[in-house]
């Protein structure tokens, strides 16, 4: 081990029993000491929360300072400023919204009413400006990162605030959370399509029922059980297509060329809107794994095992960051987790008592308002009385290719919000595209939870590090008030829960009456009657089953005869199709049937790979085995291979590459040709979901669905088979073509590799040319081992090979709480963002491998693990 001065180092703990100091650190009251493992995670021990805080800011800098920097300009809009016009829109979009606006005004409100979190967040923006000083100082052994200069010699980040993290918090489950982009690609469709083919398309049925509610619980009807949801679990009834009408202005009427124009337009909007939140493309708002078991289900029980792993854009270095952190006042091995860099505490994580999961809930805190201008658009009406906008005026600096910082450009922008909604949407996209839209009367605004300044996220999160048990965890999320996120929850007396917290909107009218996916009427008559309180919302304690999943399918059936008309309560539209939440459910019923349940165990079911898909769609393929055989050799063999797989999608598999290439030719043959060419690219990756529900409900009835099979640019009338058969054969010719420069390994589908056709690119969103890859990588459509991939390019044609994954696990962490606890993790990158340092991308390759590594967890496992130790001296503060 190497030891590392910066005032005095100790191999051992600092003195026993110092006296803690005060929450708001402006300089350590206590030495502290950090411990470096061999992947360069740091495990922190501080006398105090202030204390700790700080060394977190200090020590998050010293790994992450150019991505804290990028992060923050992300949620501001001033990335243009030192990356160039390519940001100037979206750093435009962002203004709109405000997000350093709504983080001023909640941390006067949290220092008025939660003044502990205040000093807290100040605590650790001291660490942070105390890394910076000592960075620029060459001091404490911090040297100017290398990657400072791919900006600017001599160029600096500006010190770190407490609205800073407050900012980048809100922006992080806004990511999450924040609908409009899909619910715009809703609108934009309905304009081309007309209400009842649109629905045709993007059914809510999912394709497989899967929910996470269970009798007891509250809105549920009915549980998970192999019964009913087993393997024949994708043969719901086909639910009829309930159309909900287009909503217009005033009910306006317009011409088909004018509904063309609207549409574009929308669909930029779409986009904006989903560049926005951090997304490529509309209605990618990133899935997520997380499940819990109760101790008695646990071999090393009696505590719970929990596991997680968020599914973001696979980057470099990862998009969370981990750390462990112990008070050494309180006792106990502290907190291990992963938080956005700049975001204090830990967002997913566990302590001695308790572990907790996070994903995408895909409930619905999003509306769409349809305003009413007034006044010469200088404000809308509500309820008959004229609302003037809250306008601003920004100055986005926009670098110019080969300039200096100091050269920027400047671009004036107007923004406006409607006090009682959000932002104008409008206002995200050109001035030609918002006119094309407010001239057709159509003035857009979005209400969305998390749209407040009484947040209190950050409660709950310094809450959750102090939690003994789960009650005291669910009673930390009651906190949790912004845009709703599901929670899973496990504890060391072995006690499971799920809950779905945040801020759900209590909407006057029902789902019946005003469709929540559609625009609402902005004049007043679909207003929000306020937010639910906690008691309200869904949640599932010790539930009988003895596991709680979820995986962004339902929380309950309501979706299951594709109606959300018709029910009591209404939670989402286009959630997942179920695929992940089943197999998981399917495999820990006959886990925890079998016997009780390893760590290792759980954590392999996080990188399980079977194509649920396959499932559902191949026993229409193999029956036509006679035709395709006579149609060709290769297709033959190719069917052969499908006949022979075990539907595993690993990056050697034969069989993932053939069925892979095949369900893409499907989604696109039999959907694609439907969605109006303005409309078509905003659903790259996603189509594969809106296929994988609409396509097995075609399948399943003859039922007015004849005529979506047939593609319309032919004479001919196609059916089901014929683009069951067309689609294969394209499939089988877009593989061979991709191996021609081996004829021989071209006609042998046996030869084929999945990860060959299926590959991941680390990107680096600070300088693309620092990425790593494309590597071959398993998983593949909606399996649990997340790895999404194009349908289509941007012009409609089908997408070329090797198809890059579009989302993947930032990190996979599984936790067994006992005495002591254990657990596994893998991670997406490496901790380190400069690409000078050893640590930037050394976990990759275990990524890869779906390998995971024991996590040091006590102090004597931490001092065994430890390569390097780092003593911050009593005293240390930015000058």
């Amino acid at each position: 081990m190497v030891c590392l001065l910066i005032a005095a180092c100790a191999a051992k703990a600092p003195p026993a029993e110092p006296v803690p100091g005060p929450l708001l650190a402006i300089r350590l009251a206590n030495p502290v000491q950090v411990d470096r493992d061999a992947r360069g995670m740091a495990h922190v021990y501080a006398y105090g929360m202030g204390d700790l805080l700080f060394a977190q800011g200090y020590e998050t800098a010293r790994d992450r300072l150019l991505h804290m920097e990028y992060w923050r300009r992300f949620a501001y809009g001033t990335r243009a400023q030192l990356w160039g016009a390519k940001f100037a829109e979206d750093d435009g979009a962002k203004r709109a919204v405000d997000f350093r606006g709504l983080a001023t005004q909640n941390l006067a409100w949290l220092d008025q009413n939660h003044p502990r979190i205040g000093q807290l967040l100040r605590s650790y923006a001291h660490g942070v400006n105390t890394a910076l000083a000592d960075f620029k100082a060459g001091r404490n052994g911090l040297k100017r990162p290398a990657d400072l200069d791919r900006i600017e010699k001599d160029w600096w980040p500006e010190p770190w605030s407490p609205v800073d993290s407050l900012a980048l918090g809100r922006a992080l489950v806004f990511s999450q959370n924040f609908g409009g982009d899909m619910e715009l690609v809703v609108y934009a469709c309905k304009f081309l399509m007309g209400a009842e083919k649109f629905h045709d398309i993007f059914r809510f049925q999912p394709l497989y029922p899967s929910h996470i509610l269970e009798d007891g619980a509250p809105f549920a009807q009915q549980h998970f059980s192999l019964a009913s949801d087993g393997a024949a679990a994708h043969a719901l009834p086909f639910g009829p297509t309930v159309a909900t009408p287009l909503r217009t202005p005033g009910n306006r009427s317009y011409t088909p060329e004018q509904r063309q124009v609207i549409a574009t337009a929308l669909a930029q909007l779409a986009q904006a809107s989903a560049q926005l939140a951090g997304r490529q493309r509309p209605g990618e708002m990133g899935g997520s794994n997380a499940w819990v078991v109760a101790g008695n289900h646990a071999a090393e029980g009696p505590g719970a095992l929990s596991c997680n792993d968020p599914h973001m854009n696979i980057e470099m270095p990862s998009r969370l960051y981990p750390m462990h952190l112990t008070d050494l006042a309180r006792g106990g091995n502290g907190v291990f987790g992963h938080t956005l860099p700049g975001v204090p505490w830990s967002v997913f994580g566990h302590t001695d008592q308790l572990a907790w999961g996070i994903t995408n809930s895909y409930v619905d805190a999003t509306d769409l308002y349809l305003e009413v201008p007034c006044e010469g658009e200088k404000g809308v009406l509500l309820k008959g009385t004229c609302v003037p906008f809250v306008t601003r005026d920004e100055t986005i600096l926009v670098r110019p290719d080969g300039g200096k910082v100091a050269d920027s450009k400047v671009q004036s922008k107007k923004v406006r919000w409607v006090p009682h909604h959000g932002p104008v949407l409008n206002d995200l996209v050109p001035p030609l595209i918002a006119a094309a839209l407010s001239g057709q009367g159509i003035v857009l605004s979005a209400r969305w939870s998390g749209f407040r300044t009484d947040s209190s996220e950050a409660v709950a999160l310094d809450k959750l590090l102090t939690a003994a048990d789960l009650d005291q965890g669910l009673a930390a999320l009651q906190n949790f008030n912004g845009g709703v996120m599901n929670w899973t929850l496990g504890d060391a007396k072995g006690r499971v829960a799920y809950v779905a917290a945040g801020g759900w909107p209590q909407r006057a009218q029902t789902a019946k009456a005003q469709p929540p996916w559609d625009p609402l009427p902005g004049d007043g008559a679909g207003e929000w009657t306020g937010i639910a309180p906690f008691a309200q919302v869904p949640k599932l304690v010790d539930p009988k089953k003895g596991f709680a999943v979820t995986a962004n399918h339902q929380q309950g059936p309501q979706a299951n005869d594709n109606d959300l008309t018709n029910d009591a309560v209404y939670f989402a539209h286009f959630q997942d199709l179920g695929s992940r939440g089943h197999r998981i459910t399917k495999r820990l019923v006959e886990l925890t049937t079998a016997g009780k349940l390893t760590l290792d165990q759980v954590a392999a079911l996080q990188v399980d790979d079977h194509a649920q898909l396959a499932d559902a769609y191949l026993p229409h393929l193999l029956p036509l085995e006679a035709t395709i055989c006579a149609a060709s050799a290769v297709q033959c063999d190719a069917l052969g291979v499908l006949k022979a797989w075990n539907r595993r999608q690993d990056v050697d598999s034969a069989g993932a590459a053939v069925f892979g290439a095949w369900y893409n030719h499907l989604v696109r043959e039999a959907i694609a040709d439907d969605i109006p060419a303005p409309l078509l690219p905003l659903g790259r990756g996603y189509l594969a979901a809106i296929g994988g529900r609409t396509i097995a409900a075609w399948l399943r009835t003859g039922s007015g669905a004849t005529a979506w099979w047939d593609n319309a640019s032919t004479p001919k009338q196609e059916t089901a088979t014929d683009v069951l058969l067309s689609s294969f054969a394209h499939a089988v010719d877009q593989v061979a073509s991709h191996y021609a420069v081996d004829p021989a390994k071209a006609a042998k589908p046996a030869q084929w590799r999945w990860g060959d056709l299926h590959q991941v690119r680390f990107k680096n969103v600070l300088f693309d040319e620092l990425s790593l890859g494309p590597l071959p990588t398993g998983g593949g459509h909606r399996t649990v081992q997340a790895a999404d991939y194009p349908v289509v390019e941007t012009d409609g044609a089908p997408a070329k090979l090797p198809w890059l994954t579009t989302e993947g696990a930032v990190f996979r962490l599984c936790v067994q709480l006992a005495s002591p606890s254990r657990a596994v993790q893998a991670l997406s990158g490496g901790v380190a963002a400069d690409s000078a340092h050893p640590h930037f991308k050394s976990q990759a390759a275990d990524w890869l491998a779906t390998k995971t590594v024991a996590l040091p967890w006590t102090r004597a496992e931490v001092d065994a693990a430890a390569v390097l130790r780092v003593q911050l001296a009593k005293g240390l503060g930015a000058p």
